[in-house]
């Protein structure tokens, strides 16, 4: 597993991290089997910063990465499921169809979400049990999940002066 900073910093400091993101991706990982999408429960809109982050995405992987994904965020607590507005279900279908805006294929039609929440209480039965068959369909996916290669990832640069190169074509 590769945890990655969240999106949404300065530009320069993403710059940087994605930069850093590639380089180990291509030099270090070489596979990824799951890439992990967390969002925020409270997540309920697409703003322009989440559309820019998923092309950006689609555009460093591929179309063939969205096999590989699997979305997350979706704690138990009793405050949080106070203040839902989506139920499970609802909630990844709103997902999926943030996906759709991103990538023209309906290949975002698969991708599966987990509900786990890394703080949940141990003592609460409930969350316990959400954590531990959730965090076993993670695995599962994992494990069936073909392994996606690393080593061609696009740079940002690379992105960029294919996009210059096709327009002065055109």
């Amino acid at each position: 597993m590769i945890d990655t900073p969240g999106f949404g910093e300065a530009k320069d400091q993403e710059k940087l991290m994605i930069a850093d993101m590639v380089d180990f991706l291509r030099n270090e990982a070489q596979w990824i089997n799951v890439f992990l999408i967390a969002f925020k429960q409270d997540d309920i809109r697409l703003t322009d910063h989440m559309k820019r982050m998923l092309r950006m995405l689609n555009d460093m992987f591929g179309e063939e990465f969205w096999q590989n994904v699997i979305i997350t965020r979706y704690p138990f607590d009793q405050r949080s499921i106070g203040r839902r507005s989506l139920d499970e279900a609802k909630w990844t279908e709103m997902k999926k169809n943030w996906f759709r805006e991103i990538t023209s294929k309906s290949n975002v039609d698969p991708i599966p979400s987990v509900f786990i929440d890394s703080f949940y209480e141990e003592s609460d039965m409930m969350e316990k049990e959400k954590f531990e068959q959730y965090t076993s369909e993670l695995y599962s996916f994992a494990k069936q999940a073909k392994p996606f290669s690393t080593r061609d990832v696009k740079t940002i640069r690379d992105l960029c002066k294919k996009k210059l190169e096709t327009a002065n074509s055109d």
